[in-house]
């Protein structure tokens, strides 16, 4: 269930800071940190590359994450990664143990850099012509679950194409509550949800400086038909995640705060929105 609909609300939103995962400006690609590292969380990995192309060969243009190498030592390895397989496949890869496959369990990227797990997804131009491999990389070997491909496979489809630039609304979380469902029944995380209702929410300053200051465990998406926000937290207390939600909301005028557990409630962002809605859990 979206709760976007129509194409002047998704490029009203994907101009939105609050809404931006990623956006490549005059040829470079860039990736919104704290995003970034909840995707890392969400697909159990230790760092995301992007990867841009340039004069023909995939070049490794930013690391987010921990690794135990250096930027320029990876830059150098990245020739054996298996974002040049995304490349030219032009399709989403995923490894569960790269030790395993035949091209590339020799290549220096598993043997010097120890990078064991990986899924990645390429990036398209207006026009459909390859830009860039966004790569999520694991330093040890895992199952890749069918959830954690469906979510960076929508974090591709979810672009929103303009010109030069390329914007992935913050929407996809939302969209794709099932695959967090999923990746939280499989971790044994427990999620809990808050909704923040106003007279008009759009209007609330500082939006990206509120939106630094969550932390990590909490994912924020906007609705701009109801003016209204809803976070999704994992591994969090309900009280803490109100008080974030609290601080969040200040400022704005006769808003009302719910949250709740959303162990029990259908993986409908829409049907999550309605239950707390219908009563506070906290």
């Amino acid at each position: 269930v979206e709760l976007m609909a129509g194409e002047t609300v998704q490029k009203r939103m994907a101009d939105s800071v609050a809404d931006r995962l990623l956006i490549q400006n005059s040829g470079r690609i860039s990736i919104d940190l704290r995003l970034a590292r909840q995707l890392i969380e969400l697909l159990d990995a230790d760092f995301i590359t992007i990867g841009a192309l340039s004069a023909g060969r995939l070049v490794l243009q930013e690391v987010i994450g921990e690794s135990a190498h250096s930027t320029s030592r990876l830059q150098e390895a990245f020739s054996g990664s298996p974002c040049q397989l995304v490349l030219g496949c032009g399709r989403f890869l995923s490894v569960g143990e790269i030790r395993k496959n035949t091209l590339l369990k020799s290549s220096d990227w598993h043997e010097s850099i120890q990078v064991q797990s990986y899924i990645g997804v390429p990036l398209a131009s207006s026009c459909d012509r390859l830009t860039g491999v966004l790569g999520a990389h694991g330093m040890r070997s895992k199952v890749i679950l069918h959830s954690e491909r469906r979510l960076l496979e929508e974090v591709s489809s979810k672009i929103i194409r303009t010109g030069l630039h390329h914007r992935i609304t913050q929407d996809w979380v939302l969209q794709n509550f099932a695959c967090i469902r999923a990746i939280a029944d499989h971790r044994s995380w427990r999620l809990c949800g808050a909704l923040i209702e106003g007279s008009d929410l759009r209007l609330l300053s500082q939006i990206e400086d509120r939106l630094r200051e969550l932390p990590i465990p909490i994912l924020a998406g906007s609705d701009s038909v109801s003016n209204s926000w809803f976070f999704v937290s994992w591994n969090m207390e309900l009280s803490e995640l109100r008080r974030h939600a609290e601080r969040f909301a200040q400022g704005m005028d006769r808003c009302s705060i719910s949250v709740a557990p959303l162990e029990e409630h259908s993986s409908s962002s829409l049907n999550l929105i309605r239950a707390l809605r219908a009563g506070d859990g906290s």
